[in-house]
């Protein structure tokens, strides 16, 4: 999961599950998504294979 906490004291948790913007209908089969970086943004290992990297700023907007 990804939460907002530039502000810890009045934290809200929007929380986002990362399999539901990877694979929103469940079809992909998604087994294992694994943390690499946070260097240019979020930078993940999907399955294994495909890292893919989610900037900062998408995971904003996706939070609010």
């Amino acid at each position: 999961m990804v939460g907002d906490l530039s502000s810890p004291l009045s934290f809200k948790p929007h929380l986002i599950r990362l399999y539901d913007l990877f694979d929103p209908d469940g079809e992909a089969e998604i087994d294992v998504i694994d943390f690499e970086s946070w260097d240019n943004g979020l930078s993940l290992k999907i399955d294994c294979k495909r890292t893919v990297i989610m900037s900062i700023e998408k995971l904003k907007q996706m939070l609010y």
